[in-house]
Protein backbone atom coordinates (compact mmCIF):
# COMPACT_ATOMS: atom_id res chain seq x y z
CA UNK A 1 0.00 0.00 0.00
CA UNK A 2 1.09 3.57 -0.60
CA UNK A 3 2.48 5.55 2.35
CA UNK A 4 0.38 8.39 3.78
CA UNK A 5 -2.93 7.04 2.46
CA UNK A 6 -5.82 7.09 4.90
CA UNK A 7 -4.59 10.16 6.79
CA UNK A 8 -4.06 13.92 6.59
CA UNK A 9 -1.14 15.20 4.56
CA UNK A 10 0.49 18.57 5.27
CA UNK A 11 1.05 20.33 1.94
CA UNK A 12 3.10 23.04 3.62
CA UNK A 13 3.17 26.80 3.33
CA UNK A 14 4.37 28.15 0.00
CA UNK A 15 4.01 30.86 -2.61
CA UNK A 16 4.44 31.24 -6.35
CA UNK A 17 6.53 34.17 -7.54
CA UNK A 18 6.04 36.24 -10.71
CA UNK A 19 8.82 34.44 -12.59
CA UNK A 20 7.21 31.03 -12.01
CA UNK A 21 3.87 32.46 -13.07
CA UNK A 22 5.45 33.73 -16.31
CA UNK A 23 7.02 30.31 -16.89
CA UNK A 24 3.60 28.70 -16.36
CA UNK A 25 1.96 31.03 -18.89
CA UNK A 26 4.78 30.39 -21.34
CA UNK A 27 4.31 26.63 -21.03
CA UNK A 28 0.51 26.65 -21.20
CA UNK A 29 -1.13 29.58 -22.98
CA UNK A 30 0.05 33.03 -23.94
CA UNK A 31 -3.60 34.05 -24.58
CA UNK A 32 -4.40 33.52 -20.90
CA UNK A 33 -1.40 35.60 -19.88
CA UNK A 34 -2.50 38.49 -22.07
CA UNK A 35 -5.97 38.44 -20.46
CA UNK A 36 -4.88 37.92 -16.84
CA UNK A 37 -1.47 39.56 -16.74
CA UNK A 38 0.79 38.56 -13.86
CA UNK A 39 -1.28 39.96 -11.00
CA UNK A 40 -3.26 36.77 -10.23
CA UNK A 41 -2.41 33.07 -10.15
CA UNK A 42 -4.87 30.83 -12.02
CA UNK A 43 -6.49 28.20 -9.77
CA UNK A 44 -5.33 25.50 -12.19
CA UNK A 45 -1.71 26.52 -11.53
CA UNK A 46 -2.27 26.21 -7.76
CA UNK A 47 -3.75 22.76 -8.38
CA UNK A 48 -0.73 21.76 -10.48
CA UNK A 49 1.52 22.78 -7.59
CA UNK A 50 -0.57 20.68 -5.20
CA UNK A 51 -0.27 17.67 -7.51
CA UNK A 52 3.51 18.12 -7.62
CA UNK A 53 3.64 18.11 -3.81
CA UNK A 54 1.34 15.07 -3.60
CA UNK A 55 3.50 13.05 -6.00
CA UNK A 56 6.36 13.50 -3.54
CA UNK A 57 4.36 13.07 -0.31
CA UNK A 58 2.56 9.94 -1.51
CA UNK A 59 5.70 8.54 -3.16
CA UNK A 60 3.72 7.82 -6.32
CA UNK A 61 5.64 5.46 -8.62
CA UNK A 62 6.25 5.69 -12.37
CA UNK A 63 3.19 4.58 -14.29
CA UNK A 64 0.74 6.44 -12.03
CA UNK A 65 -2.12 7.95 -14.03
CA UNK A 66 -3.94 11.16 -13.05
CA UNK A 67 -7.48 10.11 -13.92
CA UNK A 68 -9.78 12.81 -12.56
CA UNK A 69 -9.85 16.35 -11.20
CA UNK A 70 -12.36 18.69 -9.55
CA UNK A 71 -11.50 22.27 -8.57
CA UNK A 72 -13.55 24.81 -6.60
CA UNK A 73 -11.92 28.24 -6.37
CA UNK A 74 -13.16 30.72 -3.75
CA UNK A 75 -10.52 33.46 -3.65
CA UNK A 76 -7.78 34.65 -5.96
CA UNK A 77 -4.11 34.55 -5.01
CA UNK A 78 -1.45 37.04 -6.04
CA UNK A 79 2.17 36.15 -6.82
CA UNK A 80 4.22 36.09 -3.62
CA UNK A 81 1.14 35.55 -1.43
CA UNK A 82 1.56 32.57 0.88
CA UNK A 83 -0.93 29.72 0.99
CA UNK A 84 -1.12 26.70 3.26
CA UNK A 85 -2.58 23.38 2.32
CA UNK A 86 -3.86 20.07 3.61
CA UNK A 87 -4.95 16.92 1.87
CA UNK A 88 -6.59 13.61 2.75
CA UNK A 89 -5.77 10.56 0.67
CA UNK A 90 -8.21 7.67 0.78
CA UNK A 91 -7.12 4.13 1.48
CA UNK A 92 -6.62 2.68 -2.02
CA UNK A 93 -9.32 0.54 -3.56
CA UNK A 94 -7.95 -2.19 -5.79
CA UNK A 95 -9.44 -3.08 -9.16
CA UNK A 96 -7.48 -5.46 -11.33
CA UNK A 97 -3.86 -4.37 -11.44
CA UNK A 98 -4.59 -0.82 -10.21
CA UNK A 99 -4.92 0.98 -6.89
CA UNK A 100 -7.39 3.90 -7.03
CA UNK A 101 -6.69 6.73 -4.60
CA UNK A 102 -9.01 9.72 -4.12
CA UNK A 103 -7.35 12.80 -2.63
CA UNK A 104 -9.32 15.74 -1.22
CA UNK A 105 -7.32 18.92 -0.69
CA UNK A 106 -7.72 22.53 0.37
CA UNK A 107 -5.67 25.72 0.34
CA UNK A 108 -6.09 28.72 2.63
CA UNK A 109 -4.44 32.12 2.57
CA UNK A 110 -2.31 33.48 5.40
CA UNK A 111 -5.41 34.66 7.27
CA UNK A 112 -6.98 31.18 6.94
CA UNK A 113 -9.58 32.19 4.36
CA UNK A 114 -10.38 29.30 2.06
CA UNK A 115 -8.80 29.82 -1.38
CA UNK A 116 -9.35 26.52 -3.14
CA UNK A 117 -10.75 23.04 -2.58
CA UNK A 118 -10.53 20.10 -4.87
CA UNK A 119 -10.47 16.38 -5.41
CA UNK A 120 -8.13 14.39 -7.58
CA UNK A 121 -8.07 10.70 -8.41
CA UNK A 122 -4.96 8.76 -9.30
CA UNK A 123 -4.55 5.20 -10.56
CA UNK A 124 -1.40 3.56 -9.22
CA UNK A 125 -0.14 0.31 -10.74
CA UNK A 126 0.21 -2.60 -8.32
CA UNK A 127 3.83 -3.65 -8.06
Amino acid sequence: MLPNCGRSIDLGIWSIDVNRLKDYFSATSTALASRMGTKLIPPVMLTAEILTILIDKLELPWGTIHSGQEINAYRLVEPGQYVLGWANASIPSIKGQWQFVVIDYSLSDQTYNLVLMGRTTVMVPLS
